[in-house]
C-alpha cells in the first residue's frame, strides 16, 4: 500500500520508538488541535523517544495536507496518500474518511517498515482529544503490558446506542472480551501486533471495506494478544465528511460486524461467556443530563416496519422469533418493552441471513433498522427515570442475553 517514495523515506529514517498514524480527509477544521494535543502529550510523557508522524491522506481539497506538513514538531514526518474509491466519496462513510481501510493498511505497513515499538492510530476529527491520551494509549504498549489498547469514552447514556445496543454485545459474545468500543477510532498497538496485522495483506471484503477497527479488535482478542482499555474522556468528533444518515451508518457498521463472523468462523463458536479487560485511567460515568429524544418516532418506525417489511422478515427471522416480534405491535405504548433475549435472537437471525445470503445483503441490513429503533425506544423508556447505574445494568443484561443465546447462533451457523 505504500508508495515507493514513502517506502524510501521510511527506510531512510530507520527503526523508531513511536509512530503516530494519522489518516485524513478534509479535516482542516479540527486537525490543528489534534496535532497540538499530540505534540504536548509526546513532549510531556515521551520526551526521549524517537517519534515519526505518518499521514495518509485520501485526497483532501482543503488545507489539511498543508497544515500537517507545516506542523511545528521536532519529530520526523512522512506524508503519503491512499486510494479513496469513488463509491465511498459519493456514499459518505460513517467514520468520515473515504478509503479509510486503505489508509489504515498504509499506516500499519509504515509502522512495520519503521520497526516501531508502538503505533498510535488517531482520528483527525476528535474534538475531545487531550495530551494525556498519548500516555494512556501508548504507555501500556511501551511498558509491554498490552499489545492492543482500545478507547473508552465518556458519553451521554443515550449517545452511541448502535455501539451499546448492538455492536458491543455482539462482539463481546463472539470473542469473550468486554471491549466497550470495538469500533475504536483511537488505538495503541504494539510492534508485534502491527507485524501480525500488516502481514495479512489488503482485502476487499465487507470486513475491511469500511475500516479495520473490528478486524483489529477481533484479531487481537482471538489470537491472544494482551488487551486493555484506556479512559479518554469525550469521544466527540466533527467532520463534514461523516455521514449523519442512520441507514448508511447502520449498514456500514453492522455489515462489517456480520462479515467478521464469516472471516473468523473457526474461532468464535468455541468461546463461551466473557471477561473484563484491564482499564487505564479514571472511570468516567455515563452522562445523564436531559437530552431531547424522539421516542415516539422510534416506535413509529417499528410500527411501519411491522406493516411494510413483514414479507422480508419472514425470510430472515425464525418462525418463533418472528411470532414474538409481531406480538410487539400490541405493546407499542408507554409500557413498551423489547426483551433482551428476543433482541439477541433477532440480531443472530439477521447475522445468519447475511451469512446465507437469503436476500440482497443491503436490503437485509436496512430492514433491521426499524427493529433497532424499536429496541432503542424500549431502552430509553425503561431507563429514563433512573441514573447511570440503572443504564449500565440494562446494558449488562443485554450483553448477557447475547452470551446466553449464542448457542442459538452456533447451532444454526453450522
Amino acid at each position: 500500500m505504500l508508495s515507493p517514495e514513502a517506502q524510501q523515506e521510511l527506510h531512510k529514517i530507520g527503526p523508531t520508538d513511536i509512530m503516530i498514524g494519522l489518516p485524513s480527509y478534509n479535516n482542516a477544521q479540527t486537525i490543528g488541535p489534534v496535532l497540538e494535543a499530540l505534540r504536548l502529550g509526546l513532549a510531556k510523557d515521551f520526551p526521549s523517544d524517537r517519534v515519526v508522524l505518518v499521514n495518509s491522506d485520501g485526497g483532501s481539497t482543503d488545507e489539511t495536507p498543508a497544515l500537517i506538513a507545516g506542523v511545528g514538531w521536532d519529530a520526523e514526518r512522512v506524508l503519503t496518500h491512499h486510494a479513496a474509491p469513488p463509491a465511498e466519496r459519493v456514499a459518505v462513510p460513517f467514520h468520515g474518511i473515504p478509503g479509510r481501510a486503505a489508509a489504515q493498511w498504509t499506516l500499519l505497513e509504515a509502522a512495520r517498515t519503521l520497526e516501531a515499538r508502538a503505533c498510535l492510530l488517531i482520528g483527525p476529527d476528535s474534538l475531545g482529544i487531550a495530551p494525556d491520551w498519548v500516555d494512556r494509549l501508548l504507555g501500556p504498549v511501551l511498558e509491554e503490558e498490552c499489545d492492543y489498547v482500545a478507547p473508552l469514552y465518556q458519553r451521554h447514556r443515550y449517545e452511541g446506542t448502535l455501539t451499546y445496543g448492538l455492536i458491543y454485545p455482539l462482539i463481546r459474545a463472539l470473542y469473550g472480551k468486554r471491549i466497550r468500543h470495538p469500533l475504536g477510532g483511537q488505538n495503541g498497538l504494539s510492534g508485534r501486533l502491527v507485524v501480525r496485522l500488516a502481514g495479512e495483506g489488503i482485502r476487499g471484503d465487507e470486513v475491511t471495506r469500511q475500516g479495520l477497527d473490528l478486524w483489529i479488535t477481533a484479531t487481537a482478542v482471538a489470537e491472544r494478544f494482551s488487551v486493555c482499555e484506556a479512559w479518554l474522556g469525550s469521544g466527540r468528533v466533527e467532520s463534514r465528511s461523516r455521514t449523519i444518515d442512520l441507514g448508511t451508518t447502520f449498514t456500514q457498521a453492522v455489515g462489517s460486524a456480520f462479515a467478521l463472523l464469516e472471516r473468523t468462523a473457526e474461532v468464535w463458536p468455541d468461546i463461551q461467556g466473557s471477561e473484563p479487560v484491564p482499564a487505564i485511567g479514571t472511570l468516567l460515568p455515563l452522562g445523564v443530563e436531559a437530552v431531547e429524544l424522539n421516542v415516539g418516532r422510534m416506535s413509529r418506525a417499528l410500527r411501519l416496519g411491522l406493516k411494510d417489511l413483514l414479507p422480508l422478515w419472514e425470510q430472515v427471522l425464525a418462525p418463533d422469533t418472528l411470532g414474538e416480534v409481531l406480538a410487539l405491535e400490541s405493546r407499542l405504548d408507554e409500557t413498551f418493552s423489547f426483551p433482551h433475549d428476543l433482541w439477541a435472537r433477532v440480531v443472530y437471525d439477521f447475522a445468519l441471513g447475511y451469512h446465507f445470503q437469503v436476500i440482497y445483503r443491503d436490503h437485509l441490513l436496512r430492514s433491521l433498522v426499524p427493529l433497532y429503533l424499536g429496541r432503542t425506544a424500549a431502552f430509553v423508556r425503561e431507563t429514563m427515570a433512573g441514573g447511570a447505574l440503572e443504564t449500565e445494568t440494562w446494558i449488562e443484561r443485554s450483553c448477557r442475553a447475547f452470551e446466553q443465546q449464542k448457542a442459538y447462533l452456533v447451532a444454526r451457523w453450522q
